[in-house]
């Protein structure tokens, strides 16, 4: 994302996701599958501050859990949408909630 100059990058923490995501068939005829995708990551904001302090860097407080509902497996642009808010915490700690993210609405896989 890019307004007046600044930009923010979000960084997968896991490249594989975490072990806790799962795949499961919720029917079988025609077959249709919960997916629950969990990731941690990064978000640097490198908007220009006044103050010249700096990148702000956050990262999940909790992994973020992303659901998308499938008629195949691997998913091929299917909507995933946000389990909870999630929360992000400067890297002053668990206890230094900076932003929290409400909606995510994201396509997986696909062109």
């Amino acid at each position: 994302m890019n307004d007046g100059g600044g930009t923010v990058t979000i960084e997968q923490i896991e490249a594989d996701g975490d072990a806790g995501s799962t795949l499961r068939l919720t029917h079988h005829n025609p077959p249709r599958y919960e997916h629950r995708e969990i990731l941690s990551f990064a978000m640097t904001n490198e908007q220009p501050t006044e103050d010249g302090s700096g990148p702000l860097v956050l990262t999940t407080r909790k992994p973020m859990v992303l659901i998308g509902k499938l008629t195949q497996f691997p998913p091929r642009g299917d909507l995933y949408t946000l389990e909870q808010p999630v929360e992000l915490v400067g890297l002053g700690g668990p206890d230094d909630l900076l932003a929290v993210i409400e909606k995510f609405p994201v396509k997986v896989g696909g062109l």
